[in-house]
């Protein structure tokens, strides 16, 4: 079964979005650690940013069809 680009997309969005959630979660849990701080912050903004990248790319195959 084939699944097309937008539902790809989609599966990926929420992954991502997932993802985000989980670093909140081990953000507060962390207590205060510098170099922890700054992985989840890095992995946030990555993640983040890949997260609206995907969202361009849905809007433009979105607008294709």
């Amino acid at each position: 079964m084939k699944k097309n680009l937008a539902q790809i997309h989609k599966d990926i969005s929420g992954k991502l979005l997932d993802s985000i959630r989980l670093l909140e979660i081990l953000d507060t849990l962390n207590d205060g650690e510098a170099k922890q701080a700054i992985i989840i912050d890095i992995l946030n903004q990555r993640i983040s940013y890949a997260f609206h990248s995907i969202l361009k790319c849905r809007r433009m195959i979105s607008t294709k069809d």
